[in-house]
This record gives C-alpha cells, sequence and structure tokens, in this order.
C-alpha cells in the first residue's frame, strides 16, 4: 500500500510541477516586475566627448576646479599634452588670430588632481569607430604621465568590433 501511494503522489506532483511551467509565463504578465532595481542611481560618464566643438569635458564631483594633464594621441601619430583647469578641453591646435586646427583623437589619457589631494584619477579611453570607450580608470601617484602611460599611448588600437568581426 505505501509504495502504491508514494507512486501516485509523485505522479501527482510532477504533473502540477508540468501544469505550472506551463502557465509561469503568463503570471510573469501579470505581475509587474520593473525592467530596473528601483534604488539604483544614474552614474554619470566620467568623460565626454562633444563632437561638434571637439573637445572633451569630465565630472567634477567637487566643484573645485582640479588641474588636469589631457594627453592624446592623434591619426598622425602624433602625442599631443594639455595642462590646465579649465573646461571643455579643446582637442586642437589655435593660432592668435583664431584659426583653430582641429585634431583627430585616436586614444588619450586624462590624469585629474583635486586641490589638496594626493590621489590622481586617471582615465584611459579610445575611439572605436566614432564611439569615445573608456578603456580603464585607476587611481596613480603623480599628475605626470608615467614611462607606461607614454608606451601604451603610442601602442596601437585594436578595435573591439575588428576583433569580433575582421
Amino acid at each position: 500500500m505505501r509504495p502504491f501511494f508514494y507512486k501516485k503522489f509523485l505522479s501527482g506532483l510532477a504533473s502540477f510541477s508540468l501544469l505550472l511551467n506551463q502557465f509561469l509565463p503568463f503570471l510573469s504578465i501579470l505581475v509587474n516586475v520593473p525592467s530596473r532595481p528601483v534604488y539604483a542611481q544614474e552614474v554619470a560618464e566620467p568623460l565626454t566627448f562633444d563632437q561638434s566643438t571637439n573637445s572633451f569635458s569630465f565630472t567634477d564631483e567637487n566643484h573645485q576646479q582640479p588641474d588636469y594633464l589631457f594627453a592624446y594621441r592623434t591619426d598622425e601619430d602624433k602625442t599631443e599634452v594639455v595642462l590646465g583647469k579649465d573646461q571643455p578641453i579643446y582637442a586642437g591646435t589655435c593660432s592668435e588670430d583664431g584659426n583653430c586646427v582641429d585634431h583627430q583623437v585616436t586614444k588619450g589619457i586624462l590624469n585629474i588632481q583635486v586641490k589638496d589631494q594626493t590621489d590622481v584619477n586617471q582615465i584611459k579611453f579610445a575611439f572605436d569607430h566614432g564611439d569615445l570607450i573608456i578603456i580603464d580608470q585607476t587611481t596613480v601617484s603623480d599628475l605626470e604621465l608615467s614611462d607606461e602611460d607614454n608606451s601604451w599611448l603610442k601602442t596601437l588600437f585594436i578595435s573591439r568590433r575588428y576583433l569580433l568581426h575582421p
């Protein structure tokens, strides 16, 4: 009698499970599940590029106009460096008479140092088919570029799209 009961019980349980799995997709329509967590905050991009002005801007959370070193590589295999505090950072050269020549930036490094802080925030970026891609964000000890940073600027950037679709 006992084995018969267990077989019937397991058979009924399996049938119920199959029936539940049949109606589970319709059950999700009835239950309103948010597509993203309610507690999530939108995070600002650390570096943005405005194509119309050929300039870069970074988020300044402390509103203290930090010192920055902005080094970038051009499509002509030249490295350009801009030191300053003011934003946006124009990627190009201008003469005294106001004529400006835009540089085509391929990759770069932005070092940001807030006043009275020893740590320097570093953002490495590159352009991939016109899209600004943040490669790495880290903390370094000096506003100046290291030998490793200079070497990284000189290396060829291979597009992720090229690696996926040659």
